[in-house]
């Protein structure tokens, strides 16, 4: 539903939408009315739609490399104005870079991603970026946190002794490893 409301003494006028704010609400409305003794009055205003956008942050698992790949990408989804999608990486400034694309829909609402590129080492492994997004259509920024996964086999394999009789098996990796522990059977003659 939509309301009119005028101000006779500022001929001031606003379009309020009361309810859902829906892209095919979006026009230019023209309020017709009639003040005694003066007649019949007319105003325009054009109605925008603001959609905020739906955002969503996706870890794209890099392994271990020594070549750049895209590590994460941010998403604002169907919304009116298009967002601006960045990212915040603080002290990994110069390890990492990112861009950003919009894809414009039929509806009149935009989805903006931008991808976050960078070599996967153990130097940026555990590290927190931030995916910021602005919208007129948000009443304040987004600021997402993500912490970068770098994943990896085990390199290295350690089997320590803790006490008589009991072995620990140690190594670094990502996801953590799993362990089975096998004997092999002696021969009894």
């Amino acid at each position: 539903m939509l309301l009119f409301i005028l101000n006779a003494h500022t001929h001031t006028n606003a379009l309020q939408v009361i309810g859902g704010n829906r892209t095919v609400d979006e026009n230019i409305y023209t309020c017709i009315f009639t003040l005694f003794p003066s007649g019949t009055h007319s105003t325009h205003i054009h109605l925008d739609v603001l959609v905020p956008p739906v955002i969503h942050v996706k870890d794209n698992l890099p392994t271990l490399a020594d070549k750049e790949v895209c590590i994460a990408t941010c998403t604002a989804a169907d919304c009116k104005p298009p967002a601006n999608v960045s990212w915040l990486t603080g002290s990994l400034a110069d390890n990492l870079r990112s861009t950003a694309n919009s894809t414009h829909h039929d509806d009149g609402k935009t989805t903006t991603v931008s991808y976050l590129f960078g070599v996967p080492t153990m130097d940026i492994d555990q590290q927190v970026v931030h995916c910021v997004v602005t919208s007129p259509a948000l009443l304040k920024e987004a600021k997402i946190p993500f912490t970068i996964q770098v994943y990896f086999a085990p390199m290295e394999v350690k089997i320590v002794e803790n006490l008589k009789d009991s072995f620990q098996c140690v190594t670094d990796a990502n996801p953590k490893a799993e362990f089975n522990w096998t004997r092999k059977r002696r021969s009894s003659y």
